[in-house]
C-alpha cells in the first residue's frame, strides 16, 4: 500500500500535468496505469475524459471527490479579522460568491466562466461562516481569497502545490503586504 506522502505526491503530479497541459486519454491511462493499484480504486477522473483502472479494467466515474476527501482544512490567519476555517470543496461545485460576480459584472454563466478560469481539478476552500473562499486561478496562476459577493482581496503565487495554496505570501489585490493572511494546515 502506498504512503499518504507518496499519495499526495502522486496526486500533486497529476494535478500539475493536468493543469498545464491538454492530455490525451493515452496519457491519463498511462498516469493511472504507474498508480499503485490500492491507490486507486475509487473515482479519479475529469469530466471531458475516461479513464480505466488498468487493475480491474472499470471506468473510472466522473468526479474528484476523493481527492477533496484527502486535502486538509486551512486555518487563515490576519490582522484584518478575516482569520477562520476553511474548508476543501470539490472543483466542480463553484461558490457562491463567484456565482454572484458574474451576475453583478453583467450576467455572464458562471458554469463555463469558472470552467475557464480554474483548471477543473484543483480544490477550492470556503469559510461557511461568511461565505469567503479561497481558489487557484489557472488563467492568472495565482491562488485568490475573495469575499463572500466575489470581490478580490488577496493573492498569491502557488509554492510546491497546486492543491493547496501557500502559507505565506499573500498581498491583498492593492498590492499591499500589510494585515495579508498567512494559512496554516489543520
Amino acid at each position: 500500500m502506498a504512503s499518504m506522502s507518496m499519495q499526495r505526491g502522486i496526486l500533486i503530479t497529476i494535478v500539475a500535468i493536468l493543469a498545464h497541459s491538454k492530455p490525451t486519454l493515452a496519457l491519463l491511462n498511462i498516469i493511472t496505469s504507474a498508480l499503485p493499484s490500492p491507490f486507486l480504486p475509487t473515482p479519479l477522473a475529469t469530466s471531458s475524459v475516461v479513464l480505466v483502472d488498468s487493475s480491474t479494467k472499470r471506468t473510472l466515474a466522473p468526479t474528484i471527490s476523493p481527492l477533496v476527501d484527502s486535502i486538509p482544512s486551512i486555518k487563515l490567519s490576519s490582522s484584518t479579522k478575516i482569520d477562520s476555517i476553511y474548508t476543501p470543496r470539490d472543483a466542480k461545485k463553484i461558490p457562491s460568491g463567484f456565482v454572484h460576480m458574474c451576475a453583478k459584472i453583467g450576467g455572464y454563466a458562471p458554469g463555463p466562466l469558472w470552467e475557464s478560469t480554474t483548471n477543473g481539478l484543483t480544490p477550492w476552500f470556503e469559510n461557511e461562516g461568511d461565505g469567503t473562499y479561497i481558489y487557484y486561478n489557472a488563467y492568472e496562476s495565482k491562488w485568490f481569497l475573495e469575499n463572500s459577493s466575489g470581490a478580490g482581496l488577496y493573492l498569491a503565487s502557488p509554492n510546491d502545490s497546486l492543491l493547496l495554496p501557500p502559507m505565506r505570501g499573500w498581498v491583498s489585490v492593492q498590492g499591499q503586504r500589510e494585515g495579508a493572511p498567512r494559512i496554516s494546515f489543520t
